[in-house]
């Protein structure tokens, strides 16, 4: 988790501290966040959450959604919980102000596209195994800290001059395409997947590209 913070001023000129804060909340709990504000706004939400201050009631929120109250209904803290089966990565402004809007986004930094390789070394096994790390902590190609939104697409090289190999679903029970004999291929796709041959190593260079958020 990171935080990073920020001054505003509530009404009355007094000063308050808000922080923006960057985590992934795992599936089936609840994170609690230790923020005082008259407002929240999901800034990043890569699921449904549900969201309840201290002194208020619980609703489901998505990204770009939040909630702001008068000042007579400030929270101490907020609670916020995810009862999907995924992990779910968060980026939320919590803390004092006097509006929610998508102006918020300016304290931010944009949504970034990294690479990840699967197999780099050739040739590998006869089984790669691609799974997909949205929601999850994620290291970039020179040692940065990611956090994963989803997966854009799949890159398959097949430098085979005689092997077709086939993407296929976790479990190499489906084919899903089809990579020729010294040809490449961009497969937008989420999911599990997997590559496999009878014998023999998988000559082709795999590497996948996610929407991520900097977690530090």
């Amino acid at each position: 988790m990171c935080a990073q913070a920020a001054n505003t001023f509530a009404p009355k000129g007094v000063n308050r501290t808000s922080q923006i804060v960057t985590t992934i909340v795992p599936a089936g709990k609840t994170f609690p966040l230790y923020q005082a504000g008259n407002n929240f706004y999901l800034i990043v939400a890569t699921g449904v959450v549900i969201i309840k201050p201290n002194n208020g009631s619980q609703n489901e929120y998505v990204q770009g959604t939040g909630l702001i109250v008068d000042d007579l209904n400030i929270f101490a803290s907020i609670q916020i919980t995810n009862n999907t089966p995924q992990d779910i990565v968060l980026r939320i402004f919590v803390g004092f102000g006097n509006y929610i809007d998508n102006r918020l986004i300016v304290y931010d930094p944009s949504v970034l596209q990294s690479p990840h390789s699967v197999l780099s070394t050739l040739p590998g096994g006869n089984v790669v195994l691609i799974p997909d790390l949205s929601n999850t902590a994620m290291i970039g190609p020179n040692g940065e800290k990611f956090l994963a939104l989803n997966r854009i697409a799949l890159y398959v090289s097949n430098n085979d001059t005689g092997v077709t190999y086939n993407v296929q679903n976790a479990s190499g029970s489906l084919n899903l395409v089809s990579v020729f004999p010294l040809t490449a291929i961009v497969y937008p796709v989420s999911g599990d997947l997997s590559i496999r041959v009878p014998s023999g190593g998988i000559n082709a260079i795999i590497s996948e590209v996610y929407n991520v958020i900097t977690s530090s």
